[in-house]
């Protein structure tokens, strides 16, 4: 409907009483569970009104009788006819319709009608042997469509409301379908509502067009357009699942094509009915009632009703269930999409629902309590496929055809009574935690469906995903993990845990600026997110040195700053961070941050810290800002959810910026930073709920467009722990990716690591320890604590002049966070040592392998002996000398020397078998494979060996 002069238009349908009849040879059955005969779908009449004349394109004759004028005029196809509230038209031979049959036409309302004016209608109103159908346009209070069942007393429960809009001045595609005992209304395409029909009036009443008759008096004429109407025995098949869905010990099918709100069918055959409970009133828009779905038809409810079955299965056996659904409204109480429980009853078996902040999630009673798996977090709005295998009794859970997790409920609780409910629960005899949500398409089988039959029945508009994992870390780096010599770090003290003053300080940056080394972190006299916490900046000459610079932001009651990023753009240095009012659990991740703004501040040596006034709504900054190709600049972090996001820049403009999300199913991705390689963006996110909570690693996604669209975020096979990663790019083209990737460290930050890809890679194929928990030993007259430092995480790292400067927290005693602010600096020449012993393992990868080629030993084993001291201590370190050793150990002077005299003595042969035809012939290749001889085997072949073979080749 468009929006400035939207005027309230209602649709009548009216369906009065009928016990059976036979219509176009077939009959037509309706109530309880008796079923239709199929009938063919024909056109019986079509009224185009491209002239004056009422011509029928089916029987083409002029089967209208038409008293007034009206006029034709342009209509929604080529022509059509203008009523204008004095003219009508009659159907001649109207056909009886006992059977299936569509009715379809388009209308444009000139005006809002003083009171009722009918489109078109089967019904005389001065008999019951008469009434019939109608469908007509009249001023209401109300912003629906009705449909009249029964009773010509509109102003009863009869009515039941459809919920669509129409428009004065606009054409709308209109269609009614009668299957069975349902009729379906559909207006510009969409189904706005199904109900079933107690009994069906068929009369010998004529179609009526543009007006209704009572007796022999005209009345309710219409004011408008018409075009296009067609009538057909049969409905249109509705059904674009069927195809795509297993019948395979298929329990359970609503689709709610042929329901209503007092029956809802089974599609499965096994006459497993539903219907809303309780009973749901007529008399508002916002009603339960079948009407528009994902598909076609779906059940929409409206807090107050459910769809209960009678149907109960037993849950210790292997079952799926699946639906669409799309919640209205998240409210403060729990809300069951579908489940088989009774809380009134004690009852509980298991249930999917959602939670008040979205979370998606399944209970199960298991021995005498509830297990819970998590999907994910859904929003308002939008349909969303739902999923639940059991096999074996292992709980799977399916959103959107992505995998998200695995659950354990053999002991379930099982045939308690509870019987098969949608979008809500019992609770007693009252329906409990119940959704404002449309459904389609519920199926309950009898077996465990596969992830592929799963994901092949999801609509091709559904935002989906695969669970797959994402190779971004070589298998053997996490087991052959390298120790960084100590020449090769050092380790700075910024600020210590001050017990008595900040217990909590967290998340530090670093930048340099102006000749000096800028630091920020948070800190806070409470506890962790909470209100109060400050920005606090250091500063410093050299590196090891730290002193005070300032607190960024005026402190507000309520509110507090906290640990951001640290950049030079241009000539300025600027720091963006987090401004908000403390935290909740609202969220699907833990943590919600109310009121989260990021605020910016830019540096100036003579005046210090200035703010820059700008708030950009829910977004938390975690990493400096980069240049995209694009010109804009993108910052990776958090939203006010704790969910990953980044935010893009106005081009250079460091005070307006635009935050994207990054789209993720079923696990949580949070805390972010990223690599720009040109329009590709790849993030590497905190997986805070991981698929497998024993094997926490990477999450990443990509974009393709500088940020403006993701992919869908998967986990990688990088190990990992809850923490911020720190990532970047070396001068010398290696990605780096600092975080805590030991495998088997059991989700444990106490080993901070340092990952690297080959230049220019994007795969990480080695592993250096940074720091563990053991105190360096430059840091043990510092810190006063005896203990291990059990947590290294939050890093941020900055590369300088050859070093990479790496900030990060140090936990220090019991407590939240109660860290140091600590740094590692690394002097990344222990790469060039690195990279001369990679680039010998690649050339010498046969010789490591063990393979007896006696010239490519020989010539391993004189580059080798090459090599620099250091060079060869990183093969020692690393096993590949061991492995040289082994080959050599197995090769003699004497298999030396019979190689060679072996490849001499088949260069004679091949001379002395040579005629006059192919001595030129064999000259070239005879001097090709003695110049492949190394000097050393050459030593080995007597002189007069030596003499004959480069005669001959010197031979003109």
């Amino acid at each position: 409907m468009n929006g400035t002069t939207r005027k309230v238009i209602i649709l009548l349908l009216a369906m009065v009483a009928f016990v059976g009849m036979i219509c176009f040879g077939s009959m037509f059955l309706f109530g309880g569970k008796a079923e239709a005969q199929e009938q063919p779908r024909e056109l019986i009449a079509h009224y185009a009104f491209e002239d004056g004349s009422g011509y029928d394109a089916v029987s083409k004759t002029e089967n209208l009788t038409i008293f007034g004028s009206p006029q034709v005029v342009a209509g929604k196809d080529s022509n059509g006819w203008l009523f204008d509230g004095k003219s009508g038209a009659v159907m001649q031979n109207t056909p009886v319709l006992g059977g299936d049959y569509t009715l379809t036409f388009s209308f444009k309302a000139d005006a809002l009608p003083a009171g009722m004016q009918m489109l078109v209608g089967k019904s005389n109103y001065s008999s019951n042997d008469y009434r019939e159908w109608a469908l007509a346009v009249a001023t209401e209070s109300g912003t629906r469509m009705y449909i009249i069942l029964n009773s010509w007393n509109t102003q009863t429960n009869a009515w039941d409301p459809i919920s669509s809009y129409v428009s004065v001045g606009e054409f709308h595609d209109i269609a009614i379908e009668v299957n069975d005992s349902i009729v379906n209304l559909f207006v510009d395409g969409d189904c706005v509502g199904g109900l079933a029909l107690a009994g069906r009036n068929v009369t010998q009443a004529p179609i009526l067009i543009g007006h209704g008759v009572n007796g022999t008096a005209n009345q309710q004429l219409f004011q408008g357009v018409i075009d296009e109407l067609k009538i057909y025995t049969g409905t249109e098949a509705r059904d674009s699942m069927k195809e795509s869905l297993s019948n395979e010990n298929l329990a359970l099918r609503y689709s709610f094509e042929r329901s209503a709100s007092t029956q809802i069918h089974d599609e499965s055959g096994n006459e497993n009915v539903a219907a809303l409970y309780p009973e749901s009133l007529k008399t508002t828009a916002s009603t339960s009632r079948i009407g528009a779905g994902y598909r076609e038809n779906g059940a929409y409810l409206n807090g107050k009703n459910i769809v209960k079955s009678e149907y109960s299965f037993d849950i210790s056996k292997d079952f799926s269930v699946a639906a669409y659904f799309k919640a209205d409204k998240l409210i403060t109480d729990d809300q069951v999409v579908f489940g088989q429980v009774n809380y009134g009853l004690g009852q509980r078996e298991f249930a999917v629902y959602i939670t008040p902040n979205g979370n998606l999630r399944l209970n199960a009673w298991v021995n005498g309590a509830w297990k819970s798996g998590i999907y994910g977090e859904v929003v308002e709005g939008r349909w969303y496929h739902v999923a639940l295998t059991v096999e074996s009794g292992i709980a799977i859970g399916w959103l959107n055809g992505y995998e998200c997790f695995r659950l354990d409920i053999s002991g379930v609780s099982a045939n308690t009574g509870a019987v098969f409910t949608v979008g809500g629960a019992m609770n007693g005899s009252n329906a409990y935690q119940v959704m404002t949500a449309a459904f389609d398409e519920v199926r309950v089988y009898n077996r465990a469906l596969t992830g592929d039959e799963i994901w092949n029945s999801l609509g091709d508009d559904m935002i989906k995903a695969k669970r797959e994992t994402v190779h971004i870390g070589e298998e053997a780096i996490q087991t052959d993990v390298r120790d960084l010599k100590d020449e090769f770090v050092q380790f700075v003290s910024i600020q210590k845990s001050d017990l008595d003053g900040y217990k909590w300080q967290h998340g530090a940056a670093i930048a340099f600026y102006d000749g000096k080394f800028f630091a920020t972190w948070g800190r806070n006299l409470g506890e962790e997110n909470t209100a109060g916490e400050e920005c606090v900046c250091y500063t410093s000459e050299d590196g090891e040195h730290w002193e005070y610079n300032a607190t960024l932001g005026e402190p507000v009651e309520g509110y507090g700053y906290s640990h951001g990023t640290l950049f030079v753009q241009g000539d300025k240095l600027y720091a963006l961070v987090p401004f908000y009012a403390g935290s909740d659990g609202n969220s699907s991740l833990g943590i919600h941050f109310r009121e989260l703004v990021m605020k910016g501040f830019v540096y100036d040596a003579q005046s210090g810290w200035r703010e820059l006034g700008f708030e950009t709504q829910g977004f938390w900054p975690l990493q400096q800002a980069q240049k995209m190709a694009d010109g804009n600049y993108i910052i990776p972090g958090v939203d006010g959810d704790w969910r990953a996001a980044v935010a893009i820049s106005n081009g250079e403009d460091m005070t307006s910026w635009t935050v994207v999300e990054i789209p993720q199913l079923g696990t949580g991705f949070s805390e972010s930073n990223l690599i720009v390689d040109d329009e590709k963006i790849t993030i590497y996110m905190r997986n805070q709920k991981a698929f497998d909570a024993e094997n926490v690693t990477i999450g990443v996604a990509y974009s393709y467009d500088c940020g403006r669209t993701w992919s869908i975020a998967q986990e990688t096979d990088l190990s990992a722990c809850t923490s911020k990663p720190s990532t970047g790019v070396l001068t010398t083209g290696e990605r780096f990716l600092i975080t805590n990737s030991i495998k088997g460290a059991n989700n444990s930050r106490n080993t901070l690591t340092l990952a690297l890809t080959a230049p220019g890679g994007e795969v990480f194929e080695n592993i250096y320890v940074i720091r563990d928990m053991a105190i360096p030993a430059n840091l043990r007259e510092v810190y006063t604590e005896t203990e291990l430092n059990l947590s290294l995480s939050y890093p941020f790292a900055l590369e300088k002049d050859g070093k990479l400067y790496i900030v990060y927290s140090s936990f220090a005693y019991s407590g939240t966070n109660y860290n140091h602010i600590e740094m590692a600096v690394i002097d990344l020449s222990f790469l060039d040592a690195e990279r001369a012993a990679e680039d010998f393992e690649k050339e010498f990868a046969d010789v490591l392998a063990g393979e007896m080629n006696v010239v490519r030993i020989e010539l391993a084993r004189t580059a080798f002996e090459s090599l620099g001291d250091d060079v060869r201590a990183v093969l020692v370190e690393n096993g590949s000398a061991a492995k040289l050793e082994t080959v050599l150990a197995k090769i003699t002077a004497e298999e030396c020397a019979r190689s060679a005299r072996e490849k001499a003595e088949t260069l004679i042969n091949m001379i002395n078998n040579a005629d006059a035809v192919t001595i030129l012939q064999i000259k070239d290749e005879v001097a090709s494979l003695w110049t492949e001889m190394a000097p050393f085997e050459k030593a080995y072949v007597s002189l007069d060996d030596v003499k004959f073979i480069e005669t001959f080749i010197a031979m003109q």
